[in-house]
This record gives structure tokens, C-alpha cells and sequence, in this order.
């Protein structure tokens, strides 16, 4: 009875020992993760300044050209074909994060959608940018005017380049999870006078 009481005893310290290893490996990974959170939202971050920068620079090769960049209506459209206010997955704001559990702002609305479905340009305007980043994915920013832009994030594909004119209603590019996303959606902001608003204020 006696060695199989050590037995257990020594069975029991080794199944400590590997629980013990098992939280410091998954302590090491939150760490991990939660660096690259952070790294992601600086990098977001300068997405954002630059976007101010990007309106600056088309409002002065317009005077310059003299030229009128392409006004929006004032008015958007919901961005994801097929889709309502019923499909955002995550709100703008401040909220819980889901690995970390402490309060992180969101900066947009997560639109759930297959993947692969149609993403609109919510108003008439000029395309800031469309290109990849390691935390958006593919993206596309469009300058509505008056200090107004619209975002749109981990897209599967652009349809659209920078420098273009786009009409309100027109394909931008397809929903997909590109960049840092756990399944296919679209992550839509808007800004106004260079500050992000609730886009769902908006609908």
C-alpha cells in the first residue's frame, strides 16, 4: 500500500509539474500576443495620421491642377452587399478584449459576410489608398471630402487603385480575412474632421 501511495504521490507531482509548465508556456504566449497587439494598434495608429496627411496632399495637387477632387453626398450607404446592422459582429468603442480581458477601443464596426461578398464605396470620392498592411489586411481608404473618409478593412482583393474616383454603390473589393482577422468580415470606419466616429450613428 505504502509504494503504491508514493506511487501516486509521485504520479500526482508530475501531473503539477506539467499543469505548471502548461500555464507558464500559455503566460509566455499571452505576453507574446499581447505585444503584437500592441504593435498592431501603433501601426493602425500611423495609418490614421496618415490618412490626415493623404487629404492634405490631394487638396493641394487639386489647387494645384486646378481641379475639384470628387465630393461625397454627405450621405453613406451601408458598405457590404447583402448585409444590415444586424450583421456587425463588433462595435465601435471601447469594449473587453477577448484574450486579454481588459478594455481596448475599436475603432470601426466589424461586418460579418462571406467570404468573397461585395464591399461598396459607402459615398462618392477620391481613393486615399489601397494597399496591404500586416494589421488591416487588404484595405482601402476613400476621401469623401469636407474632412470626411471611410475605411475599409481585410478585404480578399481590391478593386479599386489610389488616385481614383469612385462613384457611392461602386465595387471597392471583396470581404476576406486578410491582415490580423479571425474570419472573414469587413472592418468599416468612418472619420469626420479627422476623428473617428460610430459608423453606426450613420444608419
Amino acid at each position: 500500500a505504502k509504494v503504491e501511495m508514493q506511487a501516486k504521490k509521485a504520479d500526482l507531482e508530475n501531473q503539477i509539474t506539467a499543469a505548471e509548465g502548461v500555464i507558464k508556456q500559455l503566460e509566455a504566449d499571452i505576453e507574446r500576443y499581447k505585444v503584437e497587439y500592441e504593435t498592431n494598434e501603433a501601426q493602425e495608429q500611423a495609418i490614421r495620421n496618415q490618412i490626415g496627411q493623404l487629404e492634405a496632399q490631394l487638396a493641394q495637387q487639386s489647387a494645384n491642377n486646378g481641379t475639384t477632387p470628387t465630393p461625397g453626398t454627405g450621405a453613406y450607404m451601408w458598405p457590404v452587399a447583402g448585409t444590415s446592422t444586424g450583421n456587425v459582429s463588433s462595435y465601435f468603442g471601447y469594449r473587453t478584449h477577448p484574450i486579454f480581458g481588459d478594455q481596448r477601443f475599436h475603432s470601426g464596426v466589424d461586418i460579418s459576410a462571406g467570404s468573397g461578398t461585395t464591399i461598396m464605396a459607402a459615398d462618392s470620392g477620391t481613393v486615399l489608398s489601397a494597399t496591404y498592411h500586416y494589421s488591416y489586411g487588404n484595405y482601402v481608404v476613400i476621401s469623401h471630402g469636407s474632412g470626411s473618409s471611410t475605411l475599409y478593412a481585410h478585404m480578399s482583393s481590391i478593386a479599386v487603385s489610389a488616385g481614383q474616383s469612385v462613384s457611392k454603390g461602386q465595387t471597392i473589393g471583396y470581404v476576406g480575412s486578410t491582415g490580423c482577422s479571425t474570419g472573414p468580415h469587413c472592418h468599416f470606419e468612418i472619420r469626420v474632421g479627422g476623428s473617428l466616429v460610430d459608423p453606426l450613428s450613420y444608419f
